[in-house]
């Protein structure tokens, strides 16, 4: 009920008998969850509230959230109804009021605080009421009713990141990021266009063509799912003109391995060809008809220095048609030289900038050689299920180790030394690796030192889960790794 009535009306909607058949639906399933457990006031207000404090405003996650909070909040009520005063007991319900009434009125007063609050004239503004640090500026293109045309307004901005950890993140800036440079229309509110650190990045990054920010976006959402803590580091702790070119790097970057490694090999060789003349032809004319090609052609004339390196990584990735293995330390570090490590340089690059500091190369070598061990072993049920072994075979054969074994998921002494020994690797490389901190422009390091730190984390979870990792990867800890990047999320802020 929440969508435009435009929207709705697209999608042939009624939205009057909607309305009406919605109400009497939650007016009755509500009166019969009070028949069965009486009044029991507030939890519909503090539970839906608190869940988008969380979660954010994204129906698909409010909603969930939002009845585990409520189930939680009316047990702890009845708990506390029964022993605060035993033998005698408090409803649920009166518990529940002592917690919501306060609540409510914390929600009467932010909301009279932080209100928008607009002026009658186009082009003029208000004051912010709250402290200016949070506040910014943005002119509404149009709403579908059109009465906010050419306005201007100040409000301090809300991010909600969307991270699975909970919680949300203040960004000072632009009052409704990414609404400059819009053409007039319906003004969007999620989805990179609206309100947001996606739209105030790919503003500051002058991306202002309204189909190149729509492939940026869908870039995003590709990288996303693609690895989402990491995606999360990068978005929280770069500097938004450089975020979304990083995308656009990594996008490419995962694409053209997921074509190297998915399917039979006569069809990936025929898949990369033709995305790799793609690519190519987009470079050498400048522009391209391809959804994903177009924001890295706009990366690459927005930083020249990348079209090297994509090139080279394009050369490179034919290695990846003709994997079978690594036979020996040689080969796999063969393939950290030749494939791995251009790879990563697509990003590192972009983050250096066109003059790379002397030891830099060598030291995204060391950390992308830990990483690449790590995710061997900790990717090795996906592999395993795919037909590929990632270890090096004389590794296996040292530690008396067959791929039976592994794909077994046998727990046996071998295979608890051999996982070790590969993690022990991992560890000692990214423990190294911190010098790239230093290294790195002063932007980047609040990045590279959470990679290093998640990194480890996830190394650390991995050795704790032992050959549990052969049924299903290990994840770093969720509360350490917020930890990771809120603190490196403060010192990113304490830099700009």
């Amino acid at each position: 009920m929440a969508h435009m009535v435009e929207r709705k009306k697209g999608l042939a909607i009624r939205s009057a008998t909607t309305r009406v058949t919605v109400v009497v639906l939650a007016t009755l399933l509500s009166a019969a969850a009070v028949t069965l457990a009486g009044p029991i006031g507030f939890v519909g207000l503090v539970a839906p509230h608190a869940a988008r404090a969380l979660v954010g405003r994204q129906h698909a996650r409010v909603v969930p959230v939002a009845v585990l909070l409520g189930t939680t909040l009316v047990c702890a009520a009845d708990m506390l109804g029964r022993t605060v005063i035993a033998p005698a007991q408090l409803g649920a319900g009166l518990m529940t009021a002592v917690i919501g009434t306060p609540y409510l009125l914390q929600l009467l007063v932010r909301s009279r605080r932080s209100g928008v609050r607009r002026s009658g004239v186009a082009g003029e503004t208000e004051a912010c009421p709250v402290s200016a640090r949070w506040c910014g500026t943005a002119t509404v293109a149009s709403t579908e009713d059109g009465g906010t045309q050419g306005r201007r307004f100040h409000t301090p901005v809300r991010i909600a990141t969307g991270w699975p950890y909970g919680g949300a993140f203040w960004w000072p800036g632009p009052g409704l990021a990414g609404v400059h440079g819009r053409p007039p229309g319906r003004m969007k509110t999620s989805g990179g266009w609206g309100m947001g650190l996606w739209g105030t990045a790919l503003d500051a990054a002058g991306i202002s063509d309204p189909r190149l920010r729509e492939d940026y976006t869908h870039q995003r959402k590709l990288v996303a799912a693609y690895r989402r803590s990491s995606y999360l580091a990068a978005r929280l702790l770069l500097p938004p003109p450089l975020l979304p070119h990083l995308i656009a790097a990594t996008a490419f970057m995962h694409r053209t391995d997921t074509l190297l490694d998915s399917g039979p090999v006569e069809e990936r060789a025929g898949a990369f060809a033709e995305w790799a003349k793609g690519v190519r032809d987009g470079l050498a004319g400048g522009e391209s008809e391809h959804a994903a090609v177009r924001p890295l052609l706009h990366t690459v004339s927005a930083h020249p220095g990348l079209r090297e390196r994509v090139e080279g990584f394009l050369d490179a990735a034919p290695l990846e048609l003709e994997f079978t293995g690594f036979a020996t330390e040689a080969d796999y570090q063969r393939y950290v030289d030749t494939y791995a490590l251009p790879a990563f340089m697509l990003i590192a690059g972009l983050i250096a900038g066109e003059d790379t500091p002397v030891g830099y190369r060598e030291a995204c070598r060391v950390y992308i050689d830990g990483s690449q061990r790590l995710d061997f072993v900790n990717d090795l049920s996906e592999d395993l299920a795919d037909g590929r072994l990632n270890l090096v075979r004389e590794t296996l054969d040292a530690h008396g180790v067959t791929r039976v074994d592994l794909e077994s998921a046998r727990d046996t002494t071998g295979t608890r030394s051999l996982l070790a020994h590969v993690l022990g690797q991992a560890r000692q490389s990214l423990s190294t690796s911190r010098s790239l901190v230093g290294l790195a422009p002063p932007e980047g390091r609040p990045l590279f030192r959470a990679m290093i730190q998640i990194e480890q984390l996830t190394a650390t979870a991995a050795a704790a889960k032992g050959p549990g990792v052969l049924r299903a990867p290990a994840r770093p800890p969720l509360p350490a790794t917020a930890r990771v990047l809120l603190r490196e999320r403060r010192h990113a802020r304490h830099r700009r």
